[in-house]
């Protein structure tokens, strides 16, 4: 562990670029699979569209979920990364995508499901 610290302390740019590495590998992991890699790399700024959706409903929910975001990720910042460690927190980045998805279906029309064949006769009895 000493040994760490003095290379810390002698390579103070070094550990910050390896510490900001760390933490790209943490959200957008070196995965072999195009699929995963696509999903991370499009998924991620979904999630983040829909956390600002989510700041403006519930800042509680926001915020814990940041909160947990960082918590979470800052261990993982100074230990070697792993495609595992981001596992744990992805139904948060699901249930902001979902935010954003709910958000973005109640600013479509109903005239427009009409259009498109879809059946609106529960609009009235649910007052959607």
């Amino acid at each position: 562990m000493a040994d760490a610290f003095s290379w810390i302390r002698n390579n103070p740019a070094g550990f910050l670029i390896l510490t900001v590495k760390r933490i790209g590998y943490f959200w957008f992991p070196d995965v072999k699979e195009r699929l995963t890699f696509a999903y991370d790399l499009l998924w991620t700024p979904v999630a983040l569209a829909g956390l600002y959706v989510a700041a403006r409903q519930n800042k509680y929910l926001s915020t814990g979920l940041v909160a947990m975001w960082i918590g979470y990720s800052c261990v993982y910042s100074f230990v070697q990364s792993s495609v595992r460690y981001s596992y744990p927190i992805q139904w948060s980045l699901d249930i902001l995508v979902a935010i954003l998805a709910a958000q973005i279906g109640r600013r479509i029309p109903l005239r427009f499901l009409d259009y498109v064949g879809g059946d609106t006769a529960h609009v009235a009895k649910y007052n959607l």
